[in-house]
């Protein structure tokens, strides 16, 4: 008589040598066996010949562990640095854009006067209204040098990386993490 709870702990078991270890991954596999049985069994087929039709339709051992394998490569590194960067670059040129509009509605209203404003002397807040447009401009084009053309795109993305250096703080702190995190990789392959 066929020993449907036996039959599956051997099924286990072939999974484990061929080198499925996680429990979690196990045990949802033997869900999806189950389920499947279950299935075939609604269809009119005994305990034994659901459970090998289930066993086929779910794929050999080897088979699963070459799909396990895939997914556990594609997530070794759990932060995708691109898109963090992207992000980052975004977010960045959206506080210029605000910064760029404060700067514009202030001379507006004061009427381009030379006072200084805070602890700014008048000179250097036009310098840096001016470096600010200019980093904008550079962000967004990176931006669609990234989007358009990917070796574009990172020859763009490293220019910004060293010219962000001197944008301090934020911008030394997104210039080094492109430095270090997004375009390290370029420089590993080459």
């Amino acid at each position: 008589m066929f020993n449907l709870e036996q039959a599956v702990a051997q099924w286990r078991e072939r999974l484990l040598r061929a080198g499925i270890e996680r429990e979690s991954s196990l045990d949802e596999l033997e869900c999806h066996l189950r389920d499947d049985i279950d299935r075939q069994i609604i269809n009119g087929l005994n305990l034994e010949q659901s459970f090998q039709v289930a066993i086929g339709q779910i794929g050999s051992a080897t088979s699963l562990k070459s799909e396990f394998t895939k997914v556990q490569t594609s997530k070794e590194d759990p932060m995708n640095h691109n898109r963090i960067y992207t992000a980052t670059l975004w977010v960045f040129a959206v506080y210029n854009c605000i910064i760029i509009a404060a700067g514009l509605y202030y001379w507006a209203v004061l009427g381009q006067t030379n006072e200084p404003m805070g602890r700014y002397p008048a000179w250097a807040l036009q310098w840096m209204f001016a470096l600010t447009c200019v980093y904008t401009v550079l962000i967004f084009a990176t931006l669609v040098a990234r989007r358009k053309d990917h070796t574009l795109g990172e020859r763009f993305s490293r220019v910004l990386n060293w010219l962000m250096l001197a944008a301090l703080p934020g911008g030394t702190v997104i210039g080094l993490y492109g430095l270090f995190f997004v375009d390290k990789r370029k420089a590993l392959s080459a």
